[in-house]
Order: C-alpha cells, then structure tokens, then sequence
C-alpha cells in the first residue's frame, strides 16, 4: 500500500480505499464466503461439450457412488461440477426441444423416471 500511496500523492490522485484480497482454491470458494451461492454451475472449463462429456463418464465410471445429487451438493473440483451441469443443460434442451416437436410424453398412468447418473 504504501507504493501505491506514494503514487497517488505523487500524481495528486486520492490515495485508495483498502482492499480485501481473498486467495482461495475457486470462484465458488470465494462466494461461499462472502456468504453468496452460485447457483449457474455449467460449462466446460475451456474445453469443448464432447471432450467434458467424455471425461464426465471417465469420472462416473471411475466414481460408481458420484450422483448428480452429490454433485450439485458438495464440493467437487470444477471440471466435474461444470461438465455435470453442461450435460444436465443438453439433456433438457433435447428433452424440451422433443417435447416442443412432437408433445409432452404420456406415462400411461405410470410414474416415470430417470436416472441420469
């Protein structure tokens, strides 16, 4: 600060107000402790939908007790959060898009669902 400081009187500008640095391991991280939910968990983390996809089902695979439940509820590092939201995303989007085209699916007096694990 006191760089900083010097500056601001050097150039006549008003010194700056403090500032709170939080370094913490990710976004959700830092919003969970200013006490703020980030509820828009989806994408790719930088790479395209099929490569998350594919590296999703590696984890699932790999992690047979790993739900979507527990995905949206725990802590997971960020490439699994994200591509989990990225397929639940695509997974409503060509449910409603066939919904949209042809009508809403009858269950013929049965309760369906569906596992998206």
């Amino acid at each position: 600060m006191a760089f900083t400081d010097s500056l601001a009187l050097a150039f006549g500008a008003p010194p700056l107000e403090p500032l709170t640095y939080y370094l913490l391991r990710d976004v959700d991280a830092v919003y969970r402790l200013l006490g703020l939910e980030s509820t828009l968990k989806f994408g790719t983390t930088g790479t395209d939908f099929p490569t998350a996809a594919r590296a999703l089902a590696t984890t699932l695979k790999e992690r047979p007790n790993l739900s979507l439940d527990s995905v949206l509820t725990k802590v997971y590092p960020n490439p699994i959060v994200y591509a989990s939201g990225a397929v639940l995303t695509a997974v409503v989007r060509d449910w409603r898009k066939r919904t949209l085209r042809y009508g809403a699916p009858t269950t013929k007096g049965r309760a369906r669902t569906a596992n998206l694990r």
